[in-house]
């Protein structure tokens, strides 16, 4: 606390943060520990403000300010459910030390780094992946997030190619073929004939697809009314 006082002499600090002088105080002062020091040889450890008007907290052997000190005792961490001094990151909807939180299954901190959600777990890239993505056809390496789903095969968005000339595709400029993603201009190559075949039964799945998925909306309609 910071009180006023006459004729009390200035104790020697046993903490890192001063060292003191010995010399009589006179007006302002402080009460540690039931000593009295000069307010002047001590700041706050996160802002370094002098300590006036009694805003001189204590905290695990460091002095904070009223305004840090609150700070300090509000914001935990979620894994150590320690005050948190300094830096923090927020994930999860919880706020961390830096080095606690972490991929769950490899324990490497992100520190700033992506992370993916999964009930309620944070994961690096690698594991998250492993974990839960389906194989690319290309490289056969998991696919879990930025796929790219092309008649019930996943690929890497940068492994989705021509499989004739490996020219790089999007779900907008791509032609089946057995099976298979092709440009365009390998499409083209293709006999008319054949051509004609393939986008005659193109039309007849996207016919049933349709007809599936406006089967599908009736049902959860239906489904949600009866609720």
């Amino acid at each position: 606390r910071v009180d006023r006082r006459q004729r009390q002499m200035c104790i020697r600090d046993r903490s890192t943060q001063s060292t003191g002088c010995k010399k009589p105080i006179i007006g302002e002062y402080l009460l540690l520990q039931g000593q009295y020091v000069h307010p002047e040889h001590y700041r706050c450890a996160e802002c370094g403000c002098n300590f006036t008007g009694g805003n001189c907290q204590e905290y695990e052997g460091n002095l904070y300010c009223t305004e840090h000190y609150l700070q300090l005792i509000k914001d935990t961490c979620a894994k150590c459910h320690k005050p948190i001094v300094g830096r923090s990151v927020t994930g999860l909807g919880k706020v961390w030390h830096p080095e606690h939180f972490v991929c769950h299954t490899c324990s490497k901190p992100f520190m700033g780094s992506t992370y993916f959600e999964k009930d309620g777990y944070a994961y690096c890239d690698e594991h998250f992946q492993i974990l839960f993505g389906e194989p690319c056809v290309r490289c056969g390496k998991a696919v879990a997030v930025g796929g790219i789903n092309f008649i019930g095969k996943m690929y890497h968005s940068e492994h989705f190619m021509c499989t004739s000339c490996d020219k790089l595709l999007t779900k907008s400029d791509v032609f089946e073929w057995e099976g298979k993603p092709n440009c365009k201009t390998c499409y083209m190559k293709l006999p008319l004939a054949l051509r004609k075949k393939l986008e005659k039964k193109r039309k007849l799945e996207l016919k049933a697809e349709k007809k599936r998925s406006k089967a599908e909306q009736k049902e959860r309609n239906k489904k949600y009314a009866n609720e």
